[in-house]
């Protein structure tokens, strides 16, 4: 509705403007209001409030709306008619509908570094990341989930280094994610007393870098093979990659993070195996490590060269930005060894060679705004030259900000973190306990999937219903909150309204009405119509308490209404009908809009 109140105002200026439309603070200055007379009076050299009523009478014509006022120096307030609010109030809320003609879009998330705990650091990309794969959905855009996995670099020379010194006869098979974090703690540690550490780290993965290297460049199956079998390093990094992804894909699971368990097969020549998935309308879900560009790193960086985007400096492979003030970006060290800079290069080439999306999003930590400011820079002055010049999609960083301890700002290295499956193992007991004095009629096995649902829905509430931009000072009494805006609330409202519902049985929707009975229904009537309009804006701006904001509020509306209002006793028929479709709507809206942020609304509590 509110596009086609938009549309009514537009008509009825004299001149084209952009102008906002928006809803006042106090419903008795109407249900919107604009400020279009203002903007246009000055252009056109015309009073305000004269302009502002020559255009409120046009506006007034229009069958939606009851009428306007004039406020102040010329704001106009639009009333509208109570059948229009219901009609747009009382349409289902469906996803559009999605085509191979869609656009598209590939969201960067998650990252984990292989070998390391997935913690409570980890979970602001992944909750992000997908639910912004579920808006977009939602809103009819094809969606390329890619997790950009960290599984090269030198820190694979330091975990070989210290697996081969301190693992003993462990089987690298059985290691688990934590056994590989101790290694990796314990090399730091060593590595201070003993900096000698670090140079055979980096000889290690010098190695372990060279046989992938000689691996792609030859054409031999037989010697293929001789290299992967012969290459201790590549076995040892073969299963790091194996235990991490088993471990963490339970722990995504359970936060309905869509990703795989394993990793893209190869054929026998190291290449890739992709399904040509997103050329259909389902989402695809990839995870693509930095390894996988391996083969075309150098390529790329011959060409960065020749196209003077980047410059040698004392050995190493630079871009400067002068004009811009940032400083440089290195490409490749001095030593022949590449970096993230010149994988996510790659990944960005390969992203728009094999998708060809309309936007490439990075949900990643606002720490690195500046290294994203310089690699859309080179990508954007790199890809569309060359021999086969590529259409760079609009580059995004939907940055966030950290999540840290009281003390400070967790460390892999010092061992300092918090591992989300354990933040996650306590929501669900701190759940148990509260379910088993609450809901002591609830079954044990109830007990245990309503504590799950709700004790993980809180934990991702509390980061989704903040402003993404903001720091995160990680507490267990914060992060787990259930009093007022948290989750457990808003899943108590919908299973209130799922109650009524169900004692009510079948019904029918009042196709029409003439006017609302009370203020509450009219008020709850109009949030219910504002959702849609949330979730695009949500979409536009990336900010996902958008969202989270306008549930709450809608949840505060119909609490409201429902101490207020007698639903199943009502007066009449017709008007038990009405107050019974505002309750299914506002049930309905909830659950879509919790299950865009990833959270399950249960239907009993």
């Amino acid at each position: 509705m509110f596009a086609t109140i938009q549309k009514i105002v537009s008509d009825a200026l004299p001149a084209k403007i952009d102008f906002t439309l928006e809803t006042p603070p106090d419903s008795q200055f109407g249900d919107l209001a604009t400020n279009a007379a203002l903007i246009l009076a000055k252009q056109l050299g015309k009073n305000p409030r004269e302009l502002a009523t020559e255009i409120a009478a046009k506006i007034s014509a229009s069958e939606l709306v009851a009428k306007t006022e004039i406020a102040g120096p010329g704001f106009i307030n639009i009333f509208l008619k109570d059948s229009v609010i219901w009609e747009a109030a009382r349409q289902k809320i469906e996803p559009k509908e999605v085509s191979k003609n869609s656009p598209l879009i590939v969201v960067d998330f998650g990252g984990e570094n292989i070998a390391k705990p997935m913690s409570v650091g980890h979970l602001r990309s992944n909750i992000i990341g997908q639910a912004l794969c579920n808006i977009y959905k939602f809103i009819g855009w094809r969606i390329v989930g890619d997790n950009h996995l960290g599984d090269w670099g030198t820190q694979f020379g330091k975990l070989i280094v210290a697996w081969k010194k301190w693992a003993g006869d462990k089987d690298p098979t059985e290691a688990t994610i934590q056994e590989l974090n101790d290694l990796y703690v314990r090399f730091h540690e060593e590595a201070e007393k003993n900096p000698e550490l670090e140079d055979e780290a980096r000889e290690t993965f010098a190695k372990l870098e060279k046989d992938q290297l000689d691996f792609l460049a030859t054409k031999s199956v037989d010697e293929k093979r001789r290299i992967k079998a012969e290459s201790r390093e590549w076995a040892l990094w073969t299963e790091f990659i194996k235990n991490s992804m088993r471990e963490f894909y339970k722990t995504r699971q359970r936060l309905g993070v869509q990703f795989p368990e394993k990793n893209f097969p190869e054929d026998e020549n190291g290449n890739l195996l992709i399904w040509d998935q997103w050329n259909q309308v389902i989402p695809y879900y990839c995870q693509i490590g930095e390894s996988d560009y391996l083969q075309d790193l150098a390529k790329n960086i011959e060409e960065l060269l020749d196209g003077k985007v980047a410059q040698e400096s004392e050995g190493a492979i630079v871009v400067s930005f002068e004009e811009e003030g940032w400083g440089p970006l290195l490409f490749r060290k001095s030593d022949g060894s590449t970096l993230y800079a010149t994988r996510d290069l790659a990944a960005i080439e390969f992203r728009i060679k094999n998708f060809n999306p309309q936007k490439i999003v990075y949900a990643v930590g606002s720490d690195q705004e500046l290294y994203f400011k310089q690699l859309f820079k080179v990508a954007n002055d790199f890809f569309p030259k060359g021999d086969e010049p590529l259409k760079v999609p609009e580059l995004v960083h939907a940055k966030f900000g950290m999540v840290r301890l009281p003390e400070g700002k967790m460390s892999t290295r010092k061992g300092r973190v918090i591992r989300l499956e354990k933040l996650l193992d306590e929501a669900h007991e701190k759940m148990v306990k509260i379910l088993k004095d609450k809901s002591p009629d609830l079954s044990p096995e109830e007990r245990e999937v309503l504590a799950e649902q709700i004790g993980i829905g809180a934990v991702k509430f509390a980061d989704l219903g903040h402003g993404r931009e903001s720091d995160i000072t990680f507490t267990w009494e914060s992060a787990l909150s259930f009093e007022g805006y948290a989750a457990p609330y808003l899943m108590y409202t919908h299973a209130r309204a799922c109650s009524i519902s169900r004692k009510a049985g079948e019904f029918t929707l009042p196709q029409n009405i003439e006017k609302f009975s009370t203020p509450i229904e009219r008020q709850l009537a109009l949030k219910l119509d504002k959702f849609v309009g949330v979730v695009e804006e949500a979409a536009q701006s990336y900010h996902l308490h958008l969202i989270a904001t306008y549930i709450y509020e809608l949840a505060q509306d119909f609490n409201n209404f429902y101490h207020k209002s007698r639903v199943l006793n009502a007066e009449s028929e017709e008007l038990k009908r009405l107050r019974l479709g505002l309750v299914k709507q506002t049930a309905g809206i909830i659950k879509t809009g919790l299950g865009l942020l990833g959270i399950e609304a249960p239907e009993k509590m």
